[in-house]
C-alpha cells in the first residue's frame, strides 16, 4: 500500500486543529491596541486567560479541570468600545464541558446556525479594584473542542447589533 495515497485518502483535520490565531477576526481599520493587550491574534496562556476574570484563582482552577489545551486571543479599542476575542480550547474528552463557560448567561441567537448566543448586560458593572463602571456584551458559541468567547466594553450599554455582528463574524470562521 502506498503511504501517500493513504496520508491523501485520510480524513483532512478540522480547522481547529491548525492554528487558532488564524481563525481569529481581526481589529477592525482605525482601531488601536487596548493597553498592554494584543490587538493582532496572539497566544495567551492559561494564566492570562484566568485573569480577564474577576476570581482569576478560580478561574484558573476551573480552566485546568476542564482541560484547557490553549488558547487565542485578539484585543482593541474602536468607537469609545473595547473588544476582546478569544478561541479557548479544551481536550476532546472533556469539549461537552467546554461550554459551562456560558452557564448563568441568559443567551439570545445571534445566528441561526450558532448553537450559542449573546447577552448584553443593562445594569453597569465595576472594573475589579476601581470605582470605573462598563457595561458588557458577551456572545458566546462552541464549535467541537473550541469555545468562542467574545466581550465587548462600554460605558453605555452595549449595541446589541455591535454584538452580533462580531459573534456572527467570528462564528462563521469556525464553520
Amino acid at each position: 500500500m502506498d503511504p501517500a495515497a493513504v496520508a491523501a485518502a485520510a480524513p483532512k483535520p478540522l480547522a481547529i486543529d491548525g492554528d487558532l490565531r488564524k481563525l481569529l477576526i481581526s481589529a477592525p481599520s482605525g482601531s488601536t491596541a487596548w493597553g498592554d493587550y494584543p490587538d493582532t491574534p496572539s497566544w495567551i496562556s492559561v494564566g492570562e486567560l484566568a485573569e480577564h476574570s474577576g476570581r482569576s484563582a478560580e478561574a484558573f482552577k476551573n480552566l485546568n479541570a476542564r482541560e484547557f489545551r490553549r488558547a487565542a486571543e485578539a484585543d482593541w479599542m474602536k468607537d469609545g468600545l473595547k473588544v476582546r476575542v478569544s478561541l479557548i480550547q479544551f481536550s476532546a474528552d472533556r469539549a461537552a464541558e467546554a461550554k459551562s463557560r456560558a452557564s448563568g448567561y441568559r443567551l439570545k441567537p445571534f445566528a441561526d446556525d450558532a448553537n450559542g448566543g449573546y447577552q448584553v448586560d443593562s445594569e453597569a458593572s465595576y472594573w475589579a479594584e476601581t470605582t470605573e463602571q462598563f457595561y458588557l456584551g458577551t456572545a458566546l458559541a462552541q464549535r467541537g473542542t473550541v469555545v468562542m468567547e467574545i466581550k465587548v466594553f462600554g460605558t453605555q450599554p452595549v449595541d446589541p447589533e455591535v454584538l452580533k455582528g462580531l459573534a456572527k463574524q467570528q462564528w462563521e470562521r469556525l464553520v
